[in-house]
C-alpha cells in the first residue's frame, strides 16, 4: 500500500445514522489507498463510537481507516485534533452527514495534487432532505501562483470542498476557532487569505445534505447570532495577530441586521429590546457603521419605528418559521415541503 496522499478527517458527534454513508463513499473512490480515513469522535453519547470502531477493524487489512475518541468540544476541536493527527501531505473535511461523489478522488486527481498547490477548491452540489433534488455549485477551474497574504481576497470556498496542503496550515498555524457556528468561516478567511498558491476545479467533490435536524436548522436565533458574532470577533483577533490592519466591523453589524427579524420572531419586543443592549449588539447604534447597501433600509427601518419593525418581523418571518418547523416533524410533510421549496424551484432556475 502506498504512502496516504490525502487525510480525510470526519468529525461526528451522535451520527450513527449518517457517519458510515460518509465513510464509505470515500473508501470507495478509485484511489482509495492513497487515502487516510480519520474518525474524530466528538465525545458521542450514542454508538457511533463503537460503529465507527468497528468499521476501523473490519477494513483494517484493506484501507488506513482510523478512529479518535475525544471529550466532546464541538466540530471546531473535532476537526482541529485531525489537523495534529493527519499523516497524509493533503487534508481535507468531510461532514459526517455529507458524502464525497461517486469518482471524485481519481487518478487524474492525484496527478492535480502532485502540483502542490497551498489550497485546492472544487464544486459541490447541495442534496435536499429527501435525497431527490440536487443543484451544482460550480467553478471555473483556475490557478494562481506566487499570492501574497491579502485579507482582502474572496473566501467564497466551502471548507468541506477544499483541499488543504497540511504543511501549510501547520506552518501558519491555521486552526479552526472554538465557536458552535460559523466556526469555517474565519477558518477558510485566514487559509485563503494566506496561502500563496490556490487552484480552482470544476470538478463536483462534495454532495451537500440540507439536513434539516443540523445545528444550522435547529438553533435557535438568539444562539445562532451569538455565535456568529463571537466567530467573528475572533477571526478579527486572528488576523490582528499575524500583523494585518484588520476590522470585521461591517460584516458583524450585517449579521446582525439579517438576524434582526429572527429575533423579533422568536422574542417579545421588551425581551428584544433587553438582548440587543448587550455589548455585543453596540454596533448596531453606531451611526458611523453601515451594512451592505442592501440592508442599509432593514437598519434605517428599526432605526425609525422599532415597535413597527418588531411586529411586521413577527408576522413576515415568525409564521414561516413555524410552519418549516411542522412541516419536517413527519416524512410525509418533509416530502412535500421538498417538492415545493426544491424541485420545483430547481426547474424555475432550469427555465
Amino acid at each position: 500500500m502506498q504512502d496516504a496522499l490525502l487525510t480525510v478527517v470526519i468529525p461526528f458527534y451522535n451520527a450513527a445514522r449518517t457517519v458510515l454513508r460518509a465513510a464509505d463513499s470515500v473508501l470507495q473512490q478509485p484511489c482509495a489507498d492513497r487515502i487516510e480515513l480519520l474518525l474524530v469522535d466528538d465525545g458521542s453519547s450514542d454508538q457511533s463510537g463503537t460503529i465507527c470502531d468497528q468499521y476501523a477493524e473490519k477494513h483494517a487489512q484493506t484501507a488506513r481507516v482510523r478512529v479518535l475518541h475525544k471529550v466532546n468540544g464541538g466540530g471546531a476541536s473535532a476537526r482541529n485534533s485531525g489537523i495534529q493527527a493527519a499523516q497524509g501531505r493533503y487534508i481535507c473535511f468531510l461532514d459526517a452527514d455529507d458524502w464525497w461523489e461517486n469518482g471524485f478522488f481519481d487518478p487524474q486527481l492525484v496527478r492535480l495534487l502532485g502540483e502542490d498547490f497551498d489550497l485546492y477548491n472544487f464544486s459541490y452540489q447541495s442534496v435536499s432532505p429527501d435525497l431527490r433534488w440536487r443543484k451544482i455549485y460550480p467553478l471555473e477551474d483556475k490557478e494562481q501562483r506566487d499570492l501574497q497574504p491579502d485579507c482582502e481576497r474572496p473566501y467564497y470556498i466551502r471548507h468541506w470542498a477544499c483541499i488543504h496542503r497540511r504543511e501549510y496550515l501547520l506552518k501558519n498555524e491555521i486552526y479552526y476557532p472554538l465557536c458552535k457556528i460559523n466556526e469555517d468561516v474565519p477558518f477558510m478567511h485566514l487559509s485563503s487569505a494566506l496561502a500563496r498558491s490556490v487552484k480552482s476545479c470544476s470538478k463536483v467533490m462534495v454532495n451537500y445534505w440540507l439536513n434539516p435536524k443540523s445545528c444550522v436548522h435547529t438553533s435557535s436565533s438568539t444562539v445562532m447570532i451569538d455565535e456568529i458574532l463571537k466567530s467573528l470577533h475572533m477571526e478579527e483577533d486572528m488576523f490582528r495577530a499575524r500583523g494585518f490592519e484588520y476590522s470585521n466591523d461591517r460584516e458583524m453589524l450585517s449579521e446582525i441586521i439579517r438576524k434582526l427579524p429572527m429575533l423579533c420572531a422568536q422574542m417579545s419586543y421588551r425581551e428584544l429590546r433587553k438582548h440587543l443592549n448587550q455589548p455585543s449588539f453596540e454596533l448596531l447604534w453606531q451611526e458611523e457603521i453601515k451594512p451592505w447597501r442592501d440592508l442599509c433600509h432593514q437598519e434605517a427601518a428599526f432605526k425609525k419605528h422599532p415597535f413597527l419593525f418588531w411586529a411586521r418581523s413577527r408576522l413576515s418571518s415568525g409564521l414561516p418559521m413555524v410552519t418549516k418547523q411542522l412541516l419536517y416533524r413527519s416524512a410525509a410533510f418533509m416530502k412535500c415541503a421538498c417538492f415545493f421549496r426544491y424541485r420545483l424551484l430547481l426547474r424555475w432556475d432550469k427555465a
